[in-house]
């Protein structure tokens, strides 16, 4: 089962395409929707999940509705408590779309489920709605220092049938000074290491991904800054999707800018997974 953290608006909506779609993916084509009732979108919210009911029957998908009272509590504690304990679960939740003095992550709701939350928790930034929750084409940055492919698994496994291309990239980052003092040659055996990980993270991905229709492919690089560069790849590539690992986003201050980085003005859509199971 799926559930979907879903806050009634507009990038709600389009947030729920993805949900809708890797609900599909799993067996019990179950989605389990969790909203949390806020006055401002009452009017419309009949409307709103209508649609959703009515996505989910085209496709066989089985929706649950829950909805819960807002009672101006906080709402993440509210979806936290009626979360299941389970490090199988998988949530999807939004991030903010247009932040007004905001970040995108930080300190919103989705920040704190990606924190707390037990199990898989994904955080979708939605920057071209007209892909519907079906992104074709992914990028997926790994930290050389920590390539955590297992951590991306339970994405990879629900957006595998929509998935036509995957480009697994190994990220390093030095600093100015270390890049200028490495020299061309220490530089080469670097990456030629990186990318000889790069190499054996998509064999362990073609093992556990069974996604034949899928074209997979790996490289490396070095570089100074993370976000940047994995933006300049995604807009090489034609990526359709990037899914970033949170690291820790919430205990890590160091992290957020990075991701808030890339999130603020991404090519295409953004997930952000964290897993804590």
């Amino acid at each position: 089962m799926i559930h979907f953290a879903y806050d009634g608006s507009l990038n709600g909506d389009w947030v729920a395409h993805y949900a809708v779609r890797f609900a599909l993916a799993t067996p019990e084509r179950h989605l389990r929707l969790l909203h949390v009732r806020d006055a401002a979108v009452g009017p419309t919210l009949d409307e709103r999940l209508a649609r959703i009911d009515e996505e989910c029957a085209q496709l066989g998908v089985t929706l649950e509705r829950e909805i819960l009272a807002g009672d101006g509590g906080d709402v993440g504690a509210r979806l936290l408590a009626r979360l299941p304990d389970d490090p199988r679960a998988l949530l999807v939740a939004g991030t903010r779309w247009r932040p007004r003095g905001q970040s995108y992550l930080a300190h919103s709701v989705t920040a704190r489920l990606l924190a707390h939350a037990r199990g898989t928790v994904l955080g979708v930034r939605v920057a071209n709605p007209g892909f519907l929750g079906q992104p074709g084409r992914m990028l997926l940055p790994l930290a050389a220092d920590l390539p955590r492919l297992g951590a991306a698994l339970p994405l990879l496994r629900v957006a595998a049938p929509d998935l036509r291309e995957l480009q697994l990239l190994v990220v390093r980052p030095l600093s100015r000074l270390r890049l200028r003092m490495l020299g061309a040659e220490a530089a080469s055996r670097l990456l030629a290491e990186d990318r000889l990980l790069a190499a054996e993270l998509e064999e362990e991905l073609r093992a556990e991904l069974a996604a034949p229709d899928c074209h997979l492919d790996a490289t490396a690089v070095l570089c100074e800054d993370e976000a940047p560069e994995i933006l300049a790849v995604a807009r090489r590539l034609h990526a359709r999707l990037i899914a970033v690992e949170a690291r820790h986003h919430a205990a890590t201050p160091g992290s957020a800018p990075m991701l808030e980085r890339l999130l603020a003005n991404p090519p295409c859509d953004v997930i952000v997974f964290g897993n804590r199971a």
